[in-house]
């Protein structure tokens, strides 16, 4: 059984073609609609939400993929993040608030997809962010050369077939 959660980007929402792709992965898609600018509580209502609904996986892009890192690293699970807005962390008081609470989980994974061509999260600072703060056997890069902020849907499924667990449903 394999409970995904996926976390959309800042100005975007759950788009219903990505939505299928995960649906063949999953037991349970939650797939939550998000203000990020008006709701300053996102995190630790995500985080009761995962806990709720027994979440394994983790799927998210840009300020989702802030958020999935998050996530991660308190429920201790893997996670598939594209563009992850890493060092926006002063725009989102609801998780610096529980930084003071550290998570303690051992056992999360990373898999960042970074786009060379993204102008908006620049794909080397979220490099040397991951390597200053994990431990290199807590995260992998793949690299896209032609990618740039916007994930097409070609490059989402590509990821989530090679890193989503296989429920032999695809």
């Amino acid at each position: 059984m394999v409970n995904i959660i996926y976390i959309h980007g800042l100005y975007s929402s759950p788009k219903k073609e990505k939505l299928a792709i995960l649906e063949a992965f999953s037991d349970k898609l939650y797939a939550p609609q998000l203000d990020y600018e008006q709701n300053q509580s996102i995190f630790p209502e995500l985080l009761s939400a995962c806990v709720a609904q027994d979440i394994h996986y983790i799927v998210g892009s840009s300020a989702g993929g802030l958020m999935g890192y998050w996530l991660a690293k308190h429920l201790g699970c893997q996670a598939l993040l594209f563009n992850p807005a890493l060092n926006s962390l002063h725009r989102r008081p609801d998780i610096e608030l529980l930084k003071e609470k550290a998570p303690t989980a051992t056992d999360y994974f990373l898999n960042v997809i970074l786009g060379a061509k993204d102008e908006q999260v620049p794909p080397l600072e979220t490099q040397t962010y991951l390597k200053a703060h994990e431990p290199e056997s807590r995260y992998l890069i793949d690299w896209q050369p032609k990618l740039a902020h916007s994930i097409d849907l070609e490059t989402f499924r590509m990821a989530c077939e090679k890193y989503l667990p296989n429920t032999a449903k695809v």
